[in-house]
């Protein structure tokens, strides 16, 4: 505020604002507002501007994230544990944004997927879950490393992996194709197992898992394959893709990559890494990486700062005599005029944790 007093003092004295420019500096240093702040300044002064308080910006208050509004999200969350998003902010009128902000940033909570369990077992199928586990037990007790043979939806030492394409379901004749890669994989990253065939398949009782032809071509191979109880999905392992792309190792690798090449896009770290670019997405996010667009300028030598300020001052001189100067100036700039091919600033991005300011 004390400079924008010392500029409008300027204004009201007929001084240059070139002049007034170098006065600020002398006087605040380091702390004196950049060029373009003290030209914006002097040019509002100049054109009649009392007020050196910025103006009241437009936009909605951030009035979402008040202790207030935390302690009701809180509240409506342990009253009920499945909520949405959508439903807490449709009662405490707020936005979806500022409720995700209160969820993540204030109260720590995530979402889990629970898993689904028939609460209501007859007597045959809690006997035969009981028999399962006591017969999967012995077996471990039998072969301390049966664990090391078992290829099954976990998450640790990840043998064969594959993601369903848009808009295609897993039906049998898709699983069957799964269990064909799933063999090859075993076959080239695990040699021991594949040699001794004494590996074995767990997997839970789908519908595509449990059908005539899957079955089939299991038998045929002679697959072992571990028991599994009916109506028991949390007995098997964790299903579906494996979250282990955004393990610790694989932090540890991209953080690396970026440090050694700051301007490598998403796309390329994923296919380096061969991690998903969501995943990749995930980490920089968590890592506190930020992708800043570098801002492309000229190199300026000593006298030019000189001539810069003549520009300026030439320019201001002439608005004052023409106010109409500006509409009949035809400007161009480096991103409409080139001289060879397009350049897309778009994937010219900078990744760190702050503006570095290149």
């Amino acid at each position: 505020m004390d400079q924008r007093t010392c500029i409008k003092f300027c204004v009201k004295n007929e001084i240059k604002c070139a002049d007034a420019f170098r006065m600020l500096t002398v006087a605040y240093g380091e702390a004196t507002l950049d060029r373009s702040n003290v030209y914006r300044w002097y040019i509002m002064f100049s054109e009649g501007r009392e007020d050196v308080n910025d103006e009241e910006r437009a936009g909605r208050p951030s009035t979402s994230t008040t202790d207030e509004k935390i302690n009701e999200v809180e509240n409506m969350i342990l009253a009920n544990r499945r909520i949405t998003v959508r439903e807490v902010a449709e009662d405490l009128n707020i936005s979806i944004g500022s409720c995700h902000s209160i969820f993540i940033n204030d109260l720590g909570m995530r979402r889990v997927a629970a898993k689904f369990v028939p609460k209501m077992l007859n007597c045959d199928q809690k006997q035969h879950r009981m028999n399962i586990a006591n017969e999967m037990l012995d077996s471990v007790r039998d072969d301390p490393n049966l664990l090391q043979r078992v290829i099954t939806g976990d998450e640790a030492g990840v043998v064969h992996h594959e993601f369903l394409p848009q808009g295609r379901t897993v039906n049998k004749e898709y699983y069957l194709k799964v269990m064909r890669n799933l063999r090859e994989a075993i076959r080239q990253k695990r040699p021991d197992l594949w040699k001794n065939k004494n590996w074995l398949l767990h997997h839970d009782n789908a519908p595509a898992h449990t059908s005539l032809l899957v079955r089939d071509s299991l038998a045929k191979n002679n697959t072992l394959m571990m028991p599994q109880p009916p109506y028991s999905p949390d007995l098997p392992p964790l299903s579906g893709r494996p979250h282990s792309a955004t393990c610790e190792t694989s932090i540890n690798l991209a953080k690396a990559s970026l440090e050694a090449s700051r301007q490598k896009s998403t796309r390329r770290l994923s296919q380096e890494l061969k991690i998903p670019r969501t995943s990749i997405q995930i980490m920089l996010k968590g890592l506190g990486y930020k992708p800043y667009i570098p801002k492309l300028i000229h190199a300026l030598h000593e006298d030019d700062w000189d001539r810069r300020m003549e520009f300026c001052e030439k320019m201001l001189e002439m608005i004052q005599n023409d106010e109409n100067l500006p509409n009949r100036i035809m400007w161009i700039d480096e991103a409409i005029l080139k001289l060879n091919g397009r350049i897309n600033r778009h994937n010219c991005v900078y990744w760190a944790s702050k503006n570095l300011k290149v």
